[in-house]
Order: structure tokens, then sequence, then C-alpha cells
């Protein structure tokens, strides 16, 4: 562990393996996010008032998946450079940005819901 803020350990060039629950770990969250892709999918074509945020959730599965399917394939063909730690680092960091972006989204999407209702039940009151 003593590797792990070291230049070498993330850059890397030569092929250097994931332990094997790392690995596994990795496979996993790649098949979470194939997974949720097709369920977003669904949901955001039969989606009536929600399409917009289904659309974001089903873009940010959509786009982990692809990225996590290239990583899994360099690092099972071992390409040197694309192989290196740094890329499941930078992986991870756009996990969460894109997850960041998708609370605070979430947060204007029912916050202006919340608005729409309040405007409807205050319109209802007045004369027409």
């Amino acid at each position: 562990m003593g590797n792990f803020l070291t230049f070498n350990f993330w850059f890397d060039y030569y092929f250097t393996p994931l332990t094997p629950w790392c690995f596994n770990i990795f496979v996993a969250a790649v098949a979470i996010f194939i997974v949720a892709t097709i369920v977003f999918l669904i949901l955001k074509l039969k989606a009536q008032t929600k399409k917009k945020l289904w659309s974001e959730i089903f873009d940010f599965s959509l786009g982990n998946a692809v990225i996590g399917l290239i990583l899994l394939l360099v690092y099972y063909e071992e390409v040197n450079f694309f192989s290196a730690r740094i890329w499941f680092a930078f992986w991870f960091i756009e996990i969460i940005f894109w997850a960041w972006h998708l609370v605070k989204y979430g947060k204007t999407f029912f916050a202006k819901r919340d608005d729409a209702k309040a405007q409807d039940t205050f319109k209802k009151y007045l004369p027409k």
C-alpha cells in the first residue's frame, strides 16, 4: 500500500493486473451499468411526465456502461497504456461528477414540479 501515492503506481506503462477481488468489483460495476441502461431505457420510453429525468439517468448509465466496457476490453487485451490504473481513477471521478450533476438536476426538477403544483392550486381559486 506504500506505492499508492507514487507516480509509477498510477502511470505505469506496463500492464499490471488487478487483484481478483478488485477485478470482480470492476466487472460487477460494468454489469450494473449495463442492466441500469436497459432499465432506464424502458422507463424513458414509457414515461409521460418525467421523460427528461429518465433520459438524464439513462445517458449516465449508458455512458458509464460504454466506458466500462472499453476499459474491460483494454484490460482483458492487456493494452499497456490504456490499462493503466489512472484510467480507472478518471472513470471513478467522472462517475462522481456525473452523479453530482444528476442530483443537482433532480433537485431542480422536483422543485419545478412542486412549483407547478402550487401554481395550479393557486390558479384553481382565481376567477375566470
